[in-house]
């Protein structure tokens, strides 16, 4: 039940070829509406005719590029659309996991996540703020920004225990000459303590 576009030998229920010097272009969408386009990915267990509910992480829709190493074609990056929990009538919790594969590679690695929470995580795969980051980072600013009623701090850390921080640490109101007598650097112990 296979079809052909451009090939006598589909691998797949729908397979295209094609040669030329073009853009590439192989699937075209258009409307004139202004609703969009388009690409669909739905899977589930049971079977087609009977779904049942797909597992927590079940991949929903995947994009990968290949490109050839002059013997066989190899994938470059990928991107994943799966799970991220129980899928009931009342939530249907997602992530979206980006791969790419390194040099002296052959095969994707996850390099960036976005949780169904919002975290974003890039060399982790389990982001626990809205953006966690394993690894070093390189920034020309970095601004804190939040009410006069908010904490707004930098913390350091070791194995998940406190070290020290540096920010704001009073929720009262900042205003005229007092504005920014509060910013203090704290110290804890090899236990995560406060020391002040």
């Amino acid at each position: 039940g296979n079809v052909g576009i451009g090939t006598t030998v589909p691998g797949a229920q729908l397979h295209m070829m094609g040669d030329g010097t073009g853009i590439g272009q192989i699937i075209r969408a258009a409307r004139g509406d202004g609703g969009g386009t388009f690409l669909w990915g739905q899977v589930s267990r049971g079977t087609a005719a009977a779904p049942t509910a797909s597992n927590d992480t079940d991949g929903a829709f995947s994009i990968s590029g290949y490109l050839h190493n002059g013997t066989t074609f190899r994938p470059v990056s990928t991107l994943n659309l799966i799970g991220d929990g129980p899928q009931t009538t009342t939530s249907s919790p997602g992530a979206i996991i980006l791969n790419t594969t390194s040099s002296g590679a052959v095969a994707v690695s996850e390099k960036m996540r976005i949780t169904s929470a919002g975290n974003v995580g890039i060399g982790t795969t389990n982001p626990t703020q809205r953006l966690d980051v394993q690894g070093a980072v390189r920034s020309q600013m970095s601004v804190f920004d939040g009410a006069t009623s908010s904490y707004r701090h930098q913390i350091f850390q070791t194995g998940g225990l406190y070290r020290w921080a540096a920010g704001i640490s009073s929720l009262s109101d900042e205003s005229g000459s007092n504005a920014g007598a509060d910013y203090r650097i704290t110290r804890y112990d090899d236990a995560g303590a406060y020391l002040g």
